[in-house]
């Protein structure tokens, strides 16, 4: 299948693609695939991610910084890639940084919450649902993608501020430690079946 989902706002672009075509489709929509991965799940992905570039207009190849974010030949727009169960997901902005990630909601996060959650967040358990939970991983995962020059720990340097039930789209505020200084970002969502799909702008 192509394209499922494309969303536009003021800084950013993001498309999403679901694999439902075979990996022999999936390289007739491409002219260049270069090394693929063993693993064919993650082949898989990755050759949904040069059909969206294609389609994009964006060309047939991108690469890999030395810490670990995607990025064009041209270097713009900025991108950042995301996958979970049969979704891909392609974010690009021209003007500022980006960081996408994509989840299903039917993980149970609430079993990893102390590893991912700060004190505030794990105090508000018993008001999230399972969707809350998704958002909160996401949100830490798609900020975590975006050039600090450092990493960050989920645990201390992100704190997302979610006090009521989550509509199916929107954007929520958020806070990163950043040389010892908070920075005030925010993050936008939007549910997608049973994926929760969020992206940062820096």
């Amino acid at each position: 299948m192509p394209i499922i989902k494309d969303i536009h706002d003021s800084d950013s672009r993001l498309v999403i693609w679901q694999i439902d075509e075979s990996e022999e489709e999936l390289h007739g929509g491409v002219k260049y695939v270069g090394n693929l991965p063993t693993n064919q799940s993650r082949r898989l992905e990755k050759l949904a991610v040069l059909n969206l570039l294609n389609q994009l207009g964006y060309g047939y190849e991108y690469y890999y910084s030395a810490e670990g974010r995607p990025y064009l030949k041209t270097e713009k727009p900025d991108i950042s890639i995301s996958h979970a169960g049969n979704k891909v997901v392609l974010a690009a902005s021209l003007n500022k940084a980006i960081g996408v990630d994509i989840e299903q909601t039917g993980r149970n996060y609430g079993r990893v919450a102390s590893r991912y959650m700060t004190q505030r967040e794990i105090s508000r358990l018993g008001t999230y649902g399972k969707n809350e939970m998704a958002f909160i991983w996401c949100v830490k995962e798609a900020v975590y993608k975006l050039p600090w020059g450092e990493s960050k720990n989920f645990g201390v340097d992100i704190e997302v501020f979610v006090d009521t039930l989550l509509s199916p789209k929107g954007w929520s505020d958020l806070k990163v430690l950043h040389n010892d200084v908070w920075l005030n970002l925010r993050a936008s969502y939007e549910y997608i079946d049973d994926y929760c799909l969020v992206w940062v702008n820096l």
